[in-house]
């Protein structure tokens, strides 16, 4: 202990992070119990999602327990420090839009988190065209001793989607999953849906819903099943603008289910960016698939000879019989 007079003080070294109490004794007299919290870890944002329109943007998010404060950057400009967890930009060019969180805790560590979305046109009404493909299957996804036995509906259709300044030609992908079985209580449940460059280029031209996270603009969003349990059910309901013929859609698109830990939005972010670059990942492909649910027509083989003739045959012979014994009783 080091000090002079009315103070003195205490250095302490490679604590664990925690809460610590402490008392301070001081000729025959005791001070009442403080705590200090010792944190040297960065703050985490476990979930971000996002709503927008043709002209606006709302994003919301999860603070963590003990964080203090945000910094809000809207395409490099700050513009607000807030301890709310949501950032509404209006009056915004349509477009893509990057949204900065520096997070600070009670510790003084920070975090600096960065987001994509889009202002786009919003559709008037969706209008199905062909029914491209219905594929109904069950899965099972591990993850090291981690595993979801899933049963699942696909259903690919081709779309016209209307818009106030006109109309784009696309496909529209419905993904439900149930969950039969699963020991991976405590983890999160991923259903991605992954798409090449060729198909589109980012998720500019996809229409996704506010429940559907970007996980990387070029383009793979998907949907969370968090803390799986047996009857949990979710859709994943995306439409991707493009006018590429069928065969190059089905070979480009790529739907993958993915186990993660629970964790920061990025570090799950990377966690599904692994699993699918390294392949690890159980993933359904739809390259020649076609639509399963049709009404198969089942051709049944011709007899050597009609059914007419063997009556008529079989008769004859009857004939022939009766006539036979006629002959032999006269005899």
């Amino acid at each position: 202990m080091s000090g002079a007079n009315d103070f003195w003080y205490i250095e302490i070294s490679g604590l664990a992070d925690g809460i610590y109490e402490f008392r301070v004794y001081a000729d025959g007299t005791v001070s009442e119990t403080r705590r200090i919290r010792v944190d040297t870890q960065p703050p985490q944002i476990t979930v971000l999602v996002y709503e927008a329109g043709e002209d606006w943007i709302n994003w919301t998010w999860e603070n963590p327990e003990d964080f203090d404060y945000i910094e809000v950057y809207l395409d490099g400009e700050p513009k607000q420090i807030t301890e709310n967890n949501f950032f509404n930009a209006t009056n915004i060019e349509s477009g893509n839009h990057t949204l900065k969180l520096v997070v600070y805790d009670e510790g003084g560590n920070e975090v600096s988190l960065t987001f994509y979305a889009s202002a786009k046109p919003q559709p008037i009404e969706i209008l199905t065209i062909e029914e491209v493909m219905v594929k109904r299957d069950t899965l099972e996804v591990y993850e090291e001793d981690k595993w979801v036995l899933v049963e699942y509906e696909t259903i690919v259709e081709k779309v016209t989607v209307i818009f106030r300044e006109g109309n784009e030609t696309g496909y529209r992908i419905k993904h439900r999953v149930k969950v039969l079985e699963t020991n991976a209580t405590g983890y999160s449940f991923w259903i991605i849906v992954n798409v090449t460059k060729d198909i589109v280029y980012s998720t500019d031209k996809m229409i996704l819903p506010k429940d559907v996270v970007v996980i990387e603009r070029e383009p793979v969003v998907g949907l969370e099943i968090p803390d799986p349990k047996k009857g949990d059910e979710a859709e994943l309901d995306v439409i991707i603008l493009t006018g590429v013929e069928e065969n190059k859609f089905m070979k480009g698109v790529e739907i993958t289910h993915v186990i993660t830990r629970k964790g920061s939005t990025e570090e799950v972010k990377m966690d599904i960016k692994e699993s699918i670059y390294e392949k690890t990942a159980t993933s359904i492909s739809f390259e020649g698939e076609k639509v399963t649910e049709k009404t198969e027509v089942t051709v049944t083989p011709q007899p050597r000879f009609p059914v007419t003739r063997i009556i008529l045959l079989v008769a004859g012979v009857f004939s022939a019989v009766v006539i036979y014994i006629a002959l032999k009783k006269r005899t």
